[in-house]
C-alpha cells in the first residue's frame, strides 16, 4: 500500500526548512508593491481602500499563490472554536434563480471582489461581503466557448483563457481583462485548450496549454505572451522543445509554480512521440526551453498525466499522478524523495493539488486521492481525502463518493474543502469535520478563504459565500433546507450518482 524511498530523516529536513518551526509559510504577503525574488510573490492590485474590511484579501490565484500553498495567513476571525458558527452569508444565482451556466473553475478573492469564469465563458465580478454584481463580461462567444480556467490577477490585470473552442472558432484564446469593468485589454492566440492558471514573471505571462491526447494531438506546453501586450514571445514554448513541428507536446494541465527562480508544472501524456518531459514533474528557469530536471513518472504514451499544481515549500515539490501515487521531490534537484500509493489503478488516479500544514515532522500533508472516473463502473468507487506525515505515512483519511479534485484551502488552524455535495471545514492534523454546510452541485473548483470569508463554486452553476454571524448579508441565501430541495429536483451529475457512503478513518495508531 506505501511505497517509501528514503529516510524519514531526510524528509523532516526538506519540510523544517519549509517551515522554519512555525505556521507562516516561506511567501510574502501577495499585496507585496511588485515580483519578490526570493519568495516569488507577485503585486495584484495598486492602493487598496484601507477603510474595507476586504481590502487585505490576497487570493489573486488558484491555490492561493505562485507557489500553490492554499494558505492564508491574513486573519479571518474564524477559529475551531467559531467555525460551527459559519452561516451561508449570499449565493449567486439569489435564491429562486435558477443558474444559466455551471461552474468548473475556482474563484479568487482579491481587495473585496471575487472574480469567477463559468463554464459559457462568463467572466464574473461580485462584491465578496455583499455578493452584489459589480460586472459580468462573455469572454470570446458566448454559450460556446467553454471556461475552466480559473482567472488570475496579476498587476491589475485579470487573466482569463478558453478551454474549449467555440462553434464559430477553431482557436483558443489567452486574454487580459480590466479588474475594475471587465474591459479586454488584449487577446492572443493559444494552441491547445487552457485549463491551468498563468504565472507573471518580470513582464512575461507563462502558461500551460493542455490536450496532447489523441485525435486531436494538441501541442501541448509552456507558451510566453508580453505581460502587457499579450504578444508571443519567441518560438512557441513546449514542454518538449523539439515537439511543435509534430504537434505533440505533452499537455499541461496544472497551474504553473513558481518559486523566485524557477517554473514548476505537472506535464501529460503525448499521442506519438516519447520526449522525457512527457508524464513528467518539470523544473525549468523562465526564458529556457531545456529542463533544469524531469522526473518521468509514466511512459509518455500512457493517460498517465500528473494533473494537479506542483506545491512547492521549502526545498520540496510535491504532486500527484493519474498512476494512482503521490510524488515528493527535491525541489533543487529533481530526485525522488519517496512516493505513496493514493488508492487508485494506473491512469484513474486523482487530478489534485496537495497542500500542507504545520511545521516539520509534526505538519501534515492534505491531498485528495481515489479515482477520478465514473464511480459506476470503477471499482473501488469514489475519491479520497489523506492526511499524511512529511514522511508519507497516512494519517487519516475520509472517502468520497465523488473523485475529490483541486487543492484544500487551509488557515493556520483549518482546513476547507468540498466533500461530495457539502462545504466542510476540518481539523487538519487529524481530518475531524468541525462544520459542514450542502451545496446543490458537486465542486469541481477548490475553495478561497480570506478576510471577506469563504468561498467555494460548484457544478450546479451557484457561488456560495459563507461568513460568521457578525458579517451582514445584502442578498437573499439560501438555506440549508433549500439547497436539499433543489437538490433534490436538479441531481447532481457531474460525475453521475454516487454508490456508496462517505466514510472517516482515522490512522493514528499508524
Amino acid at each position: 500500500m506505501r511505497d517509501i524511498t528514503a529516510t524519514t530523516a531526510l524528509t523532516a529536513g526538506l519540510f523544517l526548512s519549509a517551515w522554519g518551526g512555525s505556521n507562516q509559510p516561506i511567501v510574502a504577503p501577495a499585496q507585496a508593491a511588485s515580483l519578490n525574488v526570493r519568495t516569488g510573490a507577485i503585486s495584484i492590485m495598486q492602493n487598496p481602500q484601507t477603510s474595507s474590511p476586504a481590502a487585505g484579501d490576497d487570493w489573486n490565484t488558484f491555490a492561493h499563490n505562485v507557489q500553490r500553498q492554499s494558505y492564508e495567513t491574513l486573519p479571518t476571525g474564524i477559529t475551531p472554536q467559531n467555525v460551527s458558527q459559519l452561516q451561508l452569508r449570499w449565493v449567486y444565482p439569489a435564491a429562486g434563480v435558477k443558474p444559466t451556466a455551471g461552474f468548473n473553475a475556482s474563484p479568487i478573492v482579491v481587495n473585496g471582489v471575487v472574480y469567477i469564469m463559468d463554464t459559457n465563458g462568463v467572466v464574473n465580478a461580485f462584491n465578496a461581503l455583499t455578493g452584489k454584481p459589480v460586472w459580468a463580461k462573455p469572454y470570446v462567444v458566448p454559450d460556446t466557448t467553454i471556461g475552466k480556467m480559473t482567472p488570475t490577477l496579476y498587476d491589475g490585470k485579470l487573466f482569463v483563457a478558453s478551454y474549449q473552442q467555440s462553434d464559430s472558432d477553431p482557436n483558443y484564446y489567452l486574454a487580459a481583462l480590466s479588474p475594475q469593468t471587465g474591459q479586454q485589454l488584449w487577446i492572443t492566440k493559444v494552441p491547445g485548450p487552457i485549463h491551468s492558471s498563468p504565472v507573471a514573471i518580470n513582464g512575461v505571462i507563462y502558461v500551460g496549454a493542455s490536450a496532447g491526447d489523441a485525435p486531436q494531438c494538441h501541442a501541448g506546453g509552456i507558451y510566453a505572451f508580453n505581460e502587457n501586450t499579450g504578444a508571443p514571445i519567441g518560438m512557441p514554448w513546449l514542454t518538449d522543445p523539439n515537439g511543435g513541428a509534430s504537434g505533440d507536446g505533452g499537455g499541461v494541465w496544472s497551474s504553473l509554480t513558481y518559486d523566485g527562480k524557477q517554473l514548476y508544472y505537472g506535464s501529460g501524456n503525448t499521442c506519438r512521440n516519447s520526449p522525457a518531459t512527457a508524464n513528467s514533474i518539470v523544473a525549468l528557469t523562465p526564458g529556457n526551453t531545456v529542463a533544469n530536471w524531469n522526473l518521468q513518472t509514466a511512459n509518455a504514451l500512457l493517460d498517465d498525466d500528473i494533473g494537479g499544481s506542483v506545491l512547492r515549500v521549502g526545498h520540496s515539490a510535491l504532486a500527484v499522478g493519474k498512476d494512482g501515487y503521490f510524488y515528493h521531490v527535491n525541489a533543487l534537484t529533481g530526485q525522488l524523495i519517496w512516493k505513496v500509493y493514493l488508492g487508485a489503478a494506473d491512469g484513474n488516479g486523482a487530478f489534485a493539488t496537495p497542500s500542507y500544514f504545520g511545521s516539520g515532522t509534526t505538519g501534515t500533508l492534505i491531498v485528495g486521492g481515489g479515482y477520478i472516473h465514473d464511480p459506476d463502473v470503477v471499482s473501488p468507487a469514489g475519491g479520497r481525502l489523506f492526511g499524511l506525515t512529511p514522511a508519507g505515512v497516512k494519517r487519516w483519511e475520509i472517502d468520497s463518493n465523488q473523485p475529490v479534485l483541486g487543492s484544500v484551502a487551509l488557515t493556520p488552524s483549518l482546513a476547507f474543502t468540498p466533500i461530495d455535495t457539502n462545504m466542510d471545514a476540518l481539523d487538519p492534523t487529524t481530518g475531524k469535520v468541525l462544520w459542514s454546510s450542502p451545496t446543490v452541485g458537486y465542486s469541481y473548483s477548490s475553495p478561497a478563504i480570506v478576510p471577506s470569508g469563504l468561498f467555494i463554486a460548484d457544478e450546479s452553476g451557484r457561488l456560495y459565500a459563507y461568513g460568521l454571524p457578525a458579517t451582514p448579508a445584502s442578498r437573499p441565501a439560501l438555506t440549508p433546507a433549500q439547497i436539499l430541495q433543489i437538490r433534490l429536483r436538479e441531481r447532481p451529475a457531474l460525475y453521475r450518482r454516487p454508490k456508496f457512503c462517505r466514510t472517516f478513518r482515522n490512522f493514528k495508531s499508524m
